[in-house]
């Protein structure tokens, strides 16, 4: 008895979709490349070719699926983040080497998902400093006395998640710092 096979269902882009195309498309990069650096400093280099819309829309289409899996889904700025990692992958497309791999799907794959990682790091970044201000506006109206004190009662509750984040961000850091200092303490 031969062990069940299960085929893939959606397959929704594969390799050979997007291989031929970004092959044909780093052959003329590399060309107009040469030629620009073939060239005197006086005079204008040439354009480079455009991405092909068949790589343009593969790599449209793996950012907006890589954004529906479970670690990336439930953030609120997806589309910031889709748009991030599609520009970070044409800015870097031609970088792929067709001669050394036929595999872009994984290459376009990865340039999405640093993206997307860099997005939301950044993102926590400036929710720890929204929130840092929050506290250090709550002592403002701690000392305006007591027409604020009904101001501050009900927003209690946005200063209590506001404590809670900048001490996670900030916890984060120092054990960020402790792990580098580790490590160069060990070479």
């Amino acid at each position: 008895m031969q062990p069940f096979k299960k085929k893939p269902t959606n397959m929704y882009i594969t390799n050979d979709q997007i291989y031929p195309p970004l092959a044909e498309y780093i052959k003329e990069y590399r060309i107009v490349k040469a030629i620009n650096e073939a060239k005197d400093e006086d005079e204008t280099p040439d354009e480079y070719p455009r991405v092909p819309d068949a790589v343009g829309r593969a790599v449209l289409l793996i950012a907006e699926r890589l954004a529906t899996k479970p670690n990336f889904s439930g953030y609120s700025y997806i589309q910031d983040m889709i748009g991030d990692g599609y520009e970070n992958c044409i800015r870097y497309i031609h970088n792929f080497d067709p001669d050394k791999s036929k595999n872009p799907f994984s290459y376009i794959t990865l340039i999405i998902h640093r993206a997307f990682v860099r997005r939301i790091q950044k993102e926590k970044t400036h929710s720890y400093i929204r929130h840092k201000l929050v506290l250090s506006n709550s002592d403002i109206i701690d000392m305006m006395g007591a027409e604020a004190a009904s101001v501050g009662e009900v927003g209690s509750v946005n200063l209590t998640k506001s404590s809670e984040v900048v001490t996670k961000y900030e916890d984060s850091l120092a054990e960020k710092k402790r792990k580098a200092k580790a490590r160069k303490e060990a070479k």
